[in-house]
């Protein structure tokens, strides 16, 4: 799985745990990351089909109205709770093939269009969380506790800082792959 949302992830798991430190009940487990996930680099961005960032949705908030208001967005191809096995196989074949890709970025073998499409994705995704999480303190903030408010808060910060990453990580991988053809050339 690539790595940057499961980066993003581990962050939102840590102030959830630390919020939650001393209430009895545990943070809920909706996002799983499975053992046969690719290792991760610290470089990476984060999964596609994990939660990339997003919080547990608390009962506050209708899932059912997210949907007809932000229809398009990647929350609900890659990170809404499921336990369809079908669904979950899908996720875990998209996760793979966006790792594969995020290889070939990162060993400098990826072509220019697989270096655009792979960061237009991140781009997309990180978009679509960081509005999912805005829209969520905008339209249920009254209804939302303090803690709640504030991983919201900090899952929409995350991913816009993210969006902000990205256009340099994409320079900067397009350097290194030109660097690598011309040394080829060598």
């Amino acid at each position: 799985m690539m790595a940057i949302a499961i980066t993003s992830l581990v962050a939102v798991v840590l102030v959830i745990a630390l919020a939650r430190r001393g209430t009895p009940d545990p943070a809920p487990a909706e996002t799983r990351v499975s053992a046969a996930s690719a290792p991760v680099t610290p470089a990476a961005p984060a999964p596609s089909g994990a939660s990339g960032g997003m919080p547990a949705l608390p009962p506050a908030v209708d899932l059912d109205a997210l949907r007809k208001k932000l229809p398009d967005n990647l929350y609900w191809k890659h990170g809404v709770p499921t336990d369809d096995p079908k669904e979950l196989e899908r996720r875990a074949l998209d996760d793979h093939d966006w790792n594969v890709l995020l290889g070939k970025v990162q060993s400098n073998t990826a072509s220019e269009p697989e270096i655009a499409r792979y960061y237009d994705h991140r781009r997309q995704l990180s978009h679509d969380y960081a509005e999912l999480s805005r829209t969520i303190l905008t339209d249920y903030g009254p209804n939302l506790d303090e803690q709640n408010k504030g991983v919201f808060g900090l899952a929409a910060q995350m991913n816009e800082q993210r969006l902000k990453q990205l256009p340099l990580e994409e320079s900067r991988a397009l350097a290194r792959h030109k660097a690598y053809e011309a040394s080829k050339g060598r």
